[in-house]
């Protein structure tokens, strides 16, 4: 697919305040190319760390990506939110479901490289109560999510994998490498062909 070695990722934090991607509606596509290697950190909650009953520190993993053409999720960070541009650096914040779904798509992917593809679909909602207990059935029409009353929590999944870009995706799999090498965006002096068509 490339001309080029593509850095295997060692071990390191991704350590940087980006955007961080939201699961906000049904139907939500997001996929990004890795540009750092992904850091795991215990779960911090107004400063205190979040402990599970055993006592040990929930954890959770940071994927630090630029996005792919194609996204319709959202990316926000402070009061600042919107469908991120192509190319743009955004953080992927994973916890319990979301957590494990990483860990089952690397497992079946194996060795992760910079310039690996992560994509996502928002495919439902799940109720819970307030002592964090499923309720009800999957909420697959986003008509159904908007009803549920403020008072209950809703919480939304989908499909995640971790897969090899394609050859139409060489130039955002560069810019990854590039940001890897510099932890900056850098320059490039013509747009990928085609970038708004390329499918995830």
């Amino acid at each position: 697919m490339t001309d080029f070695t593509l850095p295997e990722i060692p071990d390191g934090e991704a350590g940087v305040a980006l955007p961080v991607v939201k699961r906000q509606r049904i139907g939500e596509l997001f996929g990004g190319v890795i540009c750092k290697y992904p850091e795991q950190r215990d779960v911090m909650r107004e400063g205190e760390i979040v402990y599970k009953d055993n006592g040990k520190a929930r954890q959770e993993l940071v994927v630090t990506m630029l996005a792919l053409p194609g996204c319709t999720a959202i990316a926000a960070i402070g009061d600042e939110s919107g469908v991120p541009e192509a190319g743009a650096p955004v953080r992927m914040i994973l916890r319990g479901g979301g957590f494990g779904q990483w860990i089952d798509a690397k497992n079946a992917h194996g060795r992760l490289f910079v310039g690996n593809v992560v994509t996502h679909v928002t495919e439902y909602g799940q109720r819970y109560d307030s002592d964090g207990n499923k309720t009800g059935a999957q909420l697959t029409d986003q008509n159904d999510v908007d009803a549920v009353p403020r008072a209950q929590i809703v919480g939304l999944y989908g499909a995640l994998a971790i897969r090899t870009a394609r050859t139409e995706e060489s130039e955002w799999v560069r810019r990854a490498v590039d940001y890897y090498n510099t932890d900056q965006l850098v320059a490039v002096s013509e747009e990928p062909a085609a970038a708004g068509n390329v499918p995830f």
